[in-house]
């Protein structure tokens, strides 16, 4: 757990297998990362 108000990042790669068969949560978490990227949202250096 983390205390009120860290950050902890890591890298992330979202696999489908089978895109049809992905969850409602994995589709909606590949919807957020794409609109992160299109914005330029990158990590902070630490």
């Amino acid at each position: 757990p983390l205390i009120e108000g860290a950050e902890r990042w890591a890298t992330l790669y979202l696999v489908y297998a089978d895109p049809e068969g992905a969850g409602r949560g994995a589709r909606r978490l590949g919807q957020l990362l794409r609109e992160a990227v299109a914005r330029g949202v990158r990590p902070k250096d630490g």
